[in-house]
């Protein structure tokens, strides 16, 4: 399955979103679930522990 959550507006809560719903598919549904935030605005989250 693929989910995009896209749209042009900033700020809308588009990262948010998709953050919550991946983590909804890994606790409810037991998915594996892979994210890739391909914002323009280089707002996504570090998710690399070490850095």
């Amino acid at each position: 399955m693929i989910i995009l959550v896209g749209g042009e507006k900033g700020g809308s809560g588009k990262s948010c979103l998709a953050q919550n719903i991946a983590v909804f598919l890994t606790r409810e549904a037991q998915a594996s679930v892979i994210m890739v935030d391909c914002d323009p605005q280089r707002m996504h989250i570090r998710l690399d522990p070490s850095a």
